[in-house]
């Protein structure tokens, strides 16, 4: 609905009650007019009901199950009924009398792992289970988007799955048919990759559904909105947490023009815990306070925001900032890094 009415979101934050019942809380720009949304959005709805409506009933399913795999714990009587309702989905979808997959990726990603846990013995630890198919973390958010002149504002997500082996790792796929349960799917599958290759990183992943061929006439605007994506993962990622990279339609150019989102948020974010910027940060769609601000320095860029020297470095100068930037894209949290050259196509 929200595309079809061209309306522009400032903020959306979603709660999943009980499993089955959602509640969204959308804020909208004061500069667009309410009057008659409210019949708008009662009038519209619940769900259309298509020849796809099976299947979208099965991604609805999944999807809600990965938001409990995040959002609640194994103590949780939900999360293991959760845990429960996926094994039984994933012995359907490999059932070979039936005449196929539910040709669902995150699906058929776990139900790969299910039949992996059974070779190594460990199907039947459903604690064991459920805390390797549970997720650390899966932001969702609203990234601002300016194309011909109109603003809106384009879902993207980033999952972070499991980080005992290390900070987790994973690429930004930006294309259209980017999907929540596709993320999460790929971020839970690099954690695996990972371990297989003997590389200390977890498994996390990323994306941004926009088509970055509709922005072939207006670089700027493809430029501003990437970098509005670089400042919306900035706060859930870091090179002691989580190291992003490029992966489908995310080349060295648009590293590059994330890069410059991660440098914003560094810098307000440092002028924030160095006492410059007063109040609260909006980095993305969060609002940061001074605590907040120290909390992500110290955690996931193991900058001691103490050091005043430090701070006031990363807020006026700019080789300093590009370098510390940089462990972003790299996974050296180090400071004064010497990160890979033409990483973001400004040979740092």
């Amino acid at each position: 609905m929200v595309e079809s009415e061209d309306l522009s979101m400032n903020r959306v934050y979603y709660d999943l009650i009980e499993g089955t019942t959602s509640v969204g809380i959308i804020y909208f720009d004061s500069i667009y007019e309410l009057e008659g949304l409210k019949e708008k959005i009662e009038a519209y709805p619940i769900k259309k009901f298509t020849k796809d409506s099976a299947k979208s009933d099965l991604n609805e399913s999944i999807d809600n199950i990965i938001r409990s795999l995040t959002t609640l714990t194994y103590s949780d009587e939900r999360f293991k009924n959760s845990v429960d309702n996926l094994l039984t989905l994933c012995k359907e979808n490999s059932d070979l009398t039936k005449p196929g997959e539910y040709n669902n990726f995150y699906l058929n990603s776990v139900s790969d792992f299910i039949k992996s846990a059974e070779f190594a013995g460990i199907s039947g630890n459903n604690e064991l289970l459920s805390n390797l198919l549970g997720y650390e973390g899966l932001e969702e958010f609203f990234v601002s988007c300016r194309q011909d002149n109109k603003l809106t504002n384009k879902p993207g997500f980033r999952a972070k799955h499991n980080s005992s082996r290390g900070p987790s790792k994973g690429g930004l796929r930006i294309d259209s048919i980017v999907r929540y349960d596709e993320v999460a799917a790929l971020s839970f599958m690099m954690t695996w990759k990972c371990a297989r290759s003997k590389i200390l990183f977890g498994g996390g992943k990323g994306g941004l559904k926009i088509n970055p061929r509709e922005f072939s006439d207006s670089r700027m605007d493809f430029f501003d909105t990437l970098s509005n994506f670089g400042r919306s993962i900035f706060c859930v990622t870091g090179p002691s947490t989580d190291v992003p990279a490029g992966d489908v339609g995310c080349g060295a150019r648009e590293i590059g023009h994330l890069f410059e989102g991660f440098k914003s948020a560094l810098r307000d974010l440092s002028l924030l815990a160095y006492g410059i910027k007063k109040g609260v940060a909006l980095i993305g769609n969060k609002i940061i306070s001074v605590e907040e601000a120290r909390d992500i320095l110290y955690k996931n860029f193991d900058i001691d925001y103490l050091d005043k020297d430090i701070l006031k470095e990363l807020s006026t100068s700019e080789t300093y900032l590009n370098l510390v930037t940089a462990a972003q894209i790299t996974g050296k949290p180090k400071m004064g890094i010497n990160a890979r050259t033409g990483a973001t196509m400004k040979n740092l």
